[in-house]
């Protein structure tokens, strides 16, 4: 998983509809809950050791991120989480 402030590019198993809100589990030292909407759902480079499935690439943006979440995804990002591009 990649993740920032304001959203995460994660491996799916599935394709996820874009457009569509999702809920988003993080098992950190305790698990926290986030919803995402989907901003593109796309088939992952294929790798040689996996041919039995295909994994997508799923970009989501953060749309609910309770305050218990918030702190966690501040911790994973560490100074990076108040940069501004």
């Amino acid at each position: 998983m990649n993740i920032s402030a304001t959203g995460a590019l994660v491996r799916a198993t599935e394709p996820l509809t874009p457009n569509f809100e999702y809920p988003i589990y993080l098992d950190l030292p305790d698990r926290v809950q986030l919803t995402g909407k989907v901003i593109r759902s796309s088939a992952a480079p294929s790798e040689e050791h996996i041919l039995t499935r295909e994994d997508y690439l799923v970009a989501v943006r953060f749309t609910v991120v309770p305050p218990t979440a918030r702190a966690a995804v501040a911790r994973l990002c560490g100074p990076a989480f108040t940069q501004r591009e």
